[in-house]
Formats: structure tokens, C-alpha cells, sequence
């Protein structure tokens, strides 16, 4: 999985698999006072991965993942990898509906996730209301929109929150069986060069646009990292950077399956409030 000049090849669910079989802590989300070992992190995946392509969704597919500093937002992104789907990651704080409408058209996201927004309970869902008005009506998975032509699958992380037309998380994880997860896409066979994420430039001088990122990248990023400070099992990272921004997400969401490097996540605020209780706490 690696060469000689330490690049690494492989793919991120293989990766997270080398790990799988580990009961070290991989990942601690403080807040909402969730650990992941390396054994819960393959599983969620897995499971999670199977549900997504049991409700109509393929291989290849686009996603688009808005939320922030979460222990499900962090898996979202993993089991997509795993499912063969291609991820984006965004805040879930759009300034409008008209911003949401640009991020979903430009990348042609045929299914979103929404977790919660610091705004407004249902932010993400009165915006995609507000877009689409039909989603209100529509059958979950078959969503039909002339201003979002790509949409069918909107998923919802907010789970006291139901509406026609939007499926919540925990239903996705429901509509997974050992069946399905037997037959997941066969992750040893994809060349590390293959596309997973989809990345949006910062969009200040001109309008936001996509950059493919392949496994390789992704991986190679973090392993930089690795190599530059000397990360290694015995140290833990505290972080307090967005995980929505995919050069963070490569370097902390990945740096458990590469260096065994525990990660904390104090809250889902990307400047965590109780950060250094954390750090207190974990150091």
C-alpha cells in the first residue's frame, strides 16, 4: 500500500478496513459523547454505505454532504467512499436558497444530506422548499424538480423532523441488512486514481467552481502531513477546524487509518466553545 519515496496507493475504505479489526479509539466526538474504535468506524461505514445504495442511489452517483464537526457527518463521508459515490462537503450555513441552488446544480447532485444549521431549526429543508416546492409532495427517492433537475434523494440528519419526500439518517441505516453489506461495491478492484470527492474552489474572485479529488489525493495529502510533523499512535489531535473544508476532512477525517492518530472533535462548532476542556480532558 505504499512504495519506497512513501507515497500511499489504495482507496479510503481500504484503508479504513487495514484498521478494522482494532479496538484503539479512533475518533471522539465530545460533545455529542460518541467514540468511535476502529472496529465501530468500519462497521458504521459499512452500514451506512449499504443503506445509501438501497434507497435507488448507484455507483458513481453524486452527493452533496452539508454539516459540521458531527460523528455522522464524519461517517457520511467515509461510508460514500465506501458505497462508490461520489462526495462533496459543505457548510450547512448557506446565506441562501439561491447559494444552495448554485452548489446543487453546479455539481449535479442527485442526492443531499442535510445536518442542522446554526440558523434555524430545518434550515436546509426550508431552503430545498423553497427551491423546490414539490419535494413537499413528492415520493421519497423520486424527487422531480425543474429547478433542480439532478435531485431525487434528500435525506434528512434531524430526526424529530419528518416530511414527505426526505428520508432521515436513521432510516438510511435502517434499510441495511449483512445481505447488502456482503454486496458492496468490491473496493479492492478500484485503481487509487478513481474519483471520490469533488471539491469547490473558494469562489472570491469569481463564482465558485469543482476540482475532482481521487483516493490518492485524498490520502497522499494527509501522509504529507504525517511525514512533515512526525504524527504517529501515541499522539492525539484536538480539532477545531471546519470538517466540511476537504483539505481538513483529508487531513483529520484520515489520519486515524494512516498514522493511528486519535482525533477529537470537541463540538460540532468549528471553533469549539469548550476546546480546551477538551484538550484538558484528552491531553
Amino acid at each position: 500500500m505504499s512504495s519506497k519515496c512513501d507515497l500511499l496507493f489504495g482507496t479510503l475504505p481500504e484503508f479504513v478496513y487495514k484498521c478494522g479489526e482494532s479496538d484503539r479509539i479512533a475518533a471522539v466526538f465530545d460533545h455529542e459523547k460518541i467514540t468511535f474504535t476502529f472496529t465501530d468506524v468500519k462497521k458504521e461505514m459499512d452500514t451506512l454505505a449499504a443503506g445509501l445504495l438501497s434507497i435507488g442511489l448507484r455507483p458513481q452517483d453524486r452527493i452533496l454532504i452539508c454539516g459540521s464537526n458531527t460523528a455522522h457527518f464524519f461517517i457520511c463521508a467515509l461510508a460514500c467512499a465506501r458505497a462508490n459515490l461520489i462526495f462533496s462537503l459543505m457548510s450547512p450555513n448557506f446565506a441562501n436558497a439561491e447559494q444552495l441552488k448554485y452548489a446543487l446544480v453546479k455539481g449535479e447532485f442527485r442526492a443531499i444530506i442535510c445536518f442542522p444549521a446554526n440558523r434555524e431549526v430545518e434550515f436546509l429543508n426550508n431552503l430545498l422548499n423553497e427551491l423546490s416546492p414539490e419535494l413537499m409532495y413528492s415520493v421519497k427517492g423520486r424527487l422531480c424538480s425543474k429547478v433542480l433537475p439532478k435531485l431525487t434523494h434528500v435525506i434528512m440528519a434531524e430526526e424529530e423532523h419528518k416530511h414527505a419526500g426526505t428520508f432521515t439518517l436513521s432510516e438510511i441505516y435502517g434499510r441495511s441488512n449483512r445481505e447488502k453489506v456482503d454486496k458492496l461495491p468490491d473496493f479492492t478492484t478500484w485503481d487509487t486514481h478513481k474519483l471520490v470527492a469533488l471539491q469547490f474552489t473558494s469562489g472570491i474572485s469569481t463564482s465558485a467552481k469543482l476540482v475532482g479529488l481521487t483516493h490518492y489525493q485524498l490520502l497522499n495529502g494527509c501522509n504529507a502531513i504525517v511525514k512533515a510533523i512526525g504524527f504517529t499512535d501515541s499522539n492525539c489531535i484536538c480539532c477545531a477546524l471546519p470538517l466540511f473544508k476537504m483539505p481538513i476532512f483529508s487531513f483529520l477525517g484520515l489520519i486515524p487509518f494512516i498514522a493511528n492518530t486519535q482525533v477529537i472533535y470537541p463540538s460540532p462548532s468549528p471553533l469549539p466553545k469548550f476546546l480546551f476542556e477538551s484538550i484538558k480532558k484528552f491531553q
